[in-house]
């Protein structure tokens, strides 16, 4: 087959034998996904039927002041 201006040379179309196989290769990976809506593994967030968790972190501030104050303690301790 002769590559057209639209398709790029060496790529061929999807076809729907690909898609199949992509299909079930996505189906066998989702045990390793984790959903960003309930935290929980096996599914996407857009099938998702439980509810959002609430996942509390620190702002980047206290993240950034928490480890000012440690380095500036840090070097005291050493010292004595």
């Amino acid at each position: 087959r002769m590559p057209t201006a639209v398709e790029p040379e060496g790529e061929e179309m999807a076809t729907p034998m690909h898609r199949l196989i992509a299909r079930r290769q996505a189906e066998a990976n989702k045990q390793h996904v984790r959903c960003q809506k309930c935290l929980e593994y096996g599914h996407w967030s857009y099938e998702c039927t439980g509810k959002r968790k609430y996942l509390y972190r620190p702002s980047r501030t206290a993240e950034l002041k928490k480890k000012l104050k440690d380095k500036e303690n840090k070097p005291a301790e050493d010292l004595g």
